[in-house]
This record gives structure tokens, sequence and C-alpha cells, in this order.
């Protein structure tokens, strides 16, 4: 037994812990591989779903609901012409009859998944044994192809439509146009290349800015008066008194005192403003009605018009007779002679009357020595 090898403690440990690690290496493999798998050993629940198109689906794609992962997907089978794929869900759902599943993008890059929307109670439950079918997604190159493709019959149409309507030519003699009025203006000429050239104008806009600005100064001081109770404005925008003088105002408005307090507070004076309403309306309606002389005149129809229409008319006849001397006193205004009669009468009168006076005195004399015998 000379050749027989003897297993020290150091050769039975080192065979000790490679036997643990290779045993925690399994378990860790089939932790991973078996216990975090997507299948497990969970029960499954499986519906097919009949799709025209699958865009390469694949088997082990995500379904998803309402964005979170409730399954995967098996092998899709060509059935028919159609496309049967069976959705290996983890939990049984329960689908209405306005449920939704269709095939997604999971990004540009590529990758897809399966959505499905359980629809609403509102709409009823889905009657078992009813075949689901899904929508393909929509093929991202396919329609970026058609929407090169729009974007060039529109781009043609835009071309043929510039070269129809002589637009390039049109823009080109906008542009010349534009040169010259942007030579014009760099020249001086017109209103506008006068304000851009002539310093003058600079002036002016200077010293109207100047004059805003010093407006806005005074203002600015006017404000700093009126805040500091100077002037009239300011006493009536700080002082107190006036404050107190117009609540006593309308203290003594609210007591009934001075005549219009009473005005406000006194029921007698709606009384009476009553009354004076009721008898205007009662006038009124007597003048409306023409029962008085000045409603006879209101409501006269004209008559008043026309009379004195023809009272002026007439009156103009005398004017004139008497301006042509017609009539008695027609001559009286416009006849010397009768004037000259008339001046001489008086001044005769005038001279009896003065030795009438003259008289008078003699002949009470003599009736008074006469009266003596």
């Amino acid at each position: 037994m000379a050749g027989k090898r003897h297993l020290t403690w150091r050769d039975i440990s080192m065979e000790l812990v490679a036997g643990l690690f290779f045993f925690a290496a399994v378990c860790l493999l089939a932790y991973y591989t078996i216990i975090l798998s997507k299948d497990g050993f969970s029960k499954k629940f499986e519906i097919p779903v009949v799709f025209e198109d699958v865009s390469g689906l694949a088997e082990g794609d995500n379904v998803m609901n309402h964005g979170v992962t409730i399954g995967s997907v098996d092998r899709p089978q060509l059935v028919a012409g159609k496309v049967v794929v069976p959705l290996r869900l983890r939990s049984e759902l329960k689908l209405w009859k306005d449920y939704r599943i269709e095939i997604r993008n999971s990004s540009v890059l590529g990758g897809h998944y399966v959505a499905v929307e359980s629809g609403t109670a509102a709409a009823g439950a889905l009657p078992a044994g009813t075949e689901l079918r899904g929508q393909a997604p929509a093929d991202l190159v396919q329609e970026a192809t058609k929407l090169v493709q729009l974007v060039k019959i529109e781009v043609e149409k835009i071309r043929d439509t510039i070269e129809k309507e002589q637009v390039v030519a049109k823009v080109a003699k906008v542009a010349d146009n534009l040169n010259v009025i942007t030579d014009g203006l760099r020249e001086g000429k017109g209103t506008f290349g006068k304000m851009l050239n002539d310093e003058t104008m600079y002036t002016r806009v200077n010293d109207a800015f100047a004059s805003l600005r010093t407006a806005g100064d005074n203002i600015n001081g006017l404000v700093a008066d009126v805040r500091a109770g100077k002037g009239t404005l300011g006493k009536f925008v700080t002082d107190d008194k006036l404050y107190l003088d117009v609540q006593a105002v309308v203290g003594n408005l609210k007591d009934g005192k001075g005549t219009l307090g009473k005005m406000l507070t006194d029921d007698g004076m709606y009384a009476n403003l009553n009354v004076a309403t009721a008898n205007f309306r009662e006038i009124s309606e007597h003048m409306v009605r023409g029962e008085s002389s000045l409603g006879r005149l209101m409501m006269d129809k004209g008559e008043l018009y026309l009379s004195l229409k023809n009272t002026l008319a007439s009156a103009e006849e005398v004017a004139v007779a008497l301006r042509e001397g017609k009539g008695t006193l027609g001559k009286l205004a416009m006849d010397p002679a009768l004037y000259d009669d008339t001046r001489k009468t008086i001044l005769e009168i005038r001279g009896a009357v003065q030795d009438f006076r003259e008289q008078v005195p003699v002949s009470t004399f003599g009736s008074l020595i006469l009266g003596g015998f």
C-alpha cells in the first residue's frame, strides 16, 4: 500500500470549496433561467388573435395593457391566408365589445409589441367564442415613401404654378422696384428720403423729444407739488379739512339740514313733486286735446300760422300804400305840403294861445273895475 495517496485536510477543503462554488453557480443559473423567466411555472391564459399582417412580430414580444406588460407572444402561425397569433397572458383578461388589439412599434429603430385595450363596460360583454381580430401596425417605411411621393407631387404643382403665373418674373420686378425705392431713399428723394437724409429733420425730432422730456419733467414737478400740498389742487388732495367739510355737508344732508337736505329727506317735497307732475300731466293732456288757449294755439292744425301769414301780408300791403302816399295816413306820411300846413297851423294856434294869455290879465282887471260899479 506504499503507492496509495492519502488525502489531507487541505485537499479536502479545496474540493469542498470548489463543490460549493459549483453548486452556487447552478442555483443562480436556475434562478435566472426559471424563476425570473417570462413563463416561469405560473398558469398561463392563451387567447388567439387573427391579423391580416403582423409586420415582423416575433415570438416572445410583449403583450401590454395600459402600458403594463401582461404576457408575451407565442409563435405566430399562418392559417388560410391569415396570421393567428397566440397571446400567452399571465392572468385572465376580460374583453368588451369595443375592445381593440393592435401591433405597435416599440421604437423607430425596430421592434414590436401587442397593445390590448379591454374596452368599456358600457359597450357590453364580448360573447364567448368570438374570434378576436387585431390590427397590423403602420409600415414606417411605406408611410415615409407615401409622404415623400405626396411632397413630390405638391412640389411639382408649386413649380407648375410658379411657371404658369410667372411668379419669378413678378418677384424680379418687385425686387427692381425695391431697388429703385431704396436708391431714391438713399439719394434723399421723396418725403421718406428727406426724413432719412435731412439733418434738419433729425434736429426737429431731437427737439420734439426734448420738448416731450421737458413736458414730462413739468408733469413730474406738478405731481410733486400736488403731493406736497402746494397750490389749490395740492390742498384739495392733501388737506384733511376739505374731507372733513365734505363729510360735514354729507352729514347735514342726511340730517335734513339746509334747503338741499330738506329736499332730500322731506317727504312733503316728494309729495309736492308728485302733485306738480300730475298737474303738468293734466295740463299737457288739455293742451293735446286743445281745451285751452295755448292748446288751441298748438293744436289748430296750421290755422294760427295762416292767420299770421295773412295778417303780415295785409300789414305789408298797408306799408306799401303808406310808402306810396295812398290814403290819409299815406299822405300824412309822405306829403311835405301837408307837413308844412300842419306846422303853420300849429304855429298859429301857439300864437293865438300866447295872445290869449296876454289878454287874460287886462280882461280880468276890466271885469273887476266894471264889477265895482
